[in-house]
């Protein structure tokens, strides 16, 4: 829940200084210290009070979420998703199956399903469209992150890294270019269960199907903001 709520947080930071006017370089070392923010208010007395990490953790990732939204309300700001519009003009997308370049099979209908979930709230997805999303999932990688006394490994990092262009659509193929990045990363931990395989290999799954989640809603919003 923490670490899901600093991920809400480093995004309510990034979208915020960009409404405030914020030049960019000022906004990315901004955005990039949200970690090290969250040390600083973490020794302070107002949340020392809160004895177990974990739950300092979600107390100062909601305190900075809700300063940081009090923040962008007075420049105007208005929530991600809900008052923007897709680029271009476009009224519908097609959003094919994702390409994987990784060694790692069938995750690309996990993430292309969610991304599809996820735009058909805002925009009409169909195969004749508008616009054309090209996805390339280019890497996934897991990383132990913590372990046991014993040294066994007792939770892992799972990262993807994709590459997403929406192009206008002219004559039926890819046109214009109206929006991309080449290296979306997003992660998501989940914990190992070392006596059973089976139960750790469940968790991966359901790991990813949080991280397509988380990724596919602030690619929309980022896509919507133009940011």
């Amino acid at each position: 829940m923490a670490n899901r709520l600093l991920k809400k947080s480093h995004l309510l930071c990034r979208l915020g200084v960009r409404h405030c006017g914020v030049q960019y370089k000022y906004a990315s070392l901004l955005t990039f210290s949200t970690p090290r923010i969250c040390n600083f208010l973490s020794n302070l007395s107002l949340f020392r009070v809160f004895p177990h990490p974990a739950r300092r953790l979600t107390y100062i990732c909601a305190f900075l979420a809700a300063a940081l939204v009090a923040v962008a309300g007075g420049c105007g700001y208005h929530i991600a998703g809900k008052g923007g519009a897709m680029p271009g003009g476009i009224k519908s997308v097609s959003i094919p199956v994702f390409t994987n370049t990784t060694a790692k099979p069938d995750i690309e209908s996990i993430l292309t399903s969610a991304f599809v979930n996820e735009f058909i709230t805002t925009i009409e997805v169909k195969e004749k469209s508008d616009a054309l999303m090209q996805v390339t999932i280019k890497s996934y990688t897991l990383t132990p992150v913590s372990y046991t006394k014993s040294d066994v490994n007792q939770e892992y990092r799972l990262t993807v890294v994709l590459s997403v262009r929406l192009y206008k659509k002219e004559n039926d193929a890819p046109g214009k270019l109206l929006w991309s990045d080449e290296n979306i990363v997003d992660r998501e931990d989940y914990i190992v269960n070392s006596l059973d395989v089976s139960a750790t290999r469940d968790r991966e799954t359901e790991a990813l199907k949080k991280l397509a989640k988380d990724t596919a809603r602030l690619t929309k919003e980022r896509i919507l903001e133009d940011f």
